[in-house]
């Protein structure tokens, strides 16, 4: 939810988040780009500045359990509405 607030109401999520690529022998194992680590579900802040990135936090591995609990909410929701 905090991060939907920041992209959404302060438009302040990079708009062009670094791509991290990891190679081994020269062929690609692997893409992400990293979410910036939250506090008690809000963002780390430290004096002005925020988005820190110190937990490894990768998109690609969060992203499949929330679409999941997405598609889940809403299947409740339209399922409610009938």
């Amino acid at each position: 939810m905090t991060l939907r607030n920041e992209i959404v109401h302060n438009a302040s999520y990079d708009y062009m988040p670094k791509v991290y690529q990891i190679l081994k022998g020269g062929m690609l194992v692997e893409k992400y780009i990293l979410l910036p680590d939250l506090q008690n579900g809000r963002l780390k802040v430290f004096k002005n500045r925020k988005r820190f990135f110190d937990d490894d936090i990768k998109l690609n591995e969060v992203l499949p359990s929330l679409t999941i609990e997405f598609w889940q909410r809403l299947k409740l929701t339209i399922d409610s509405i009938k």
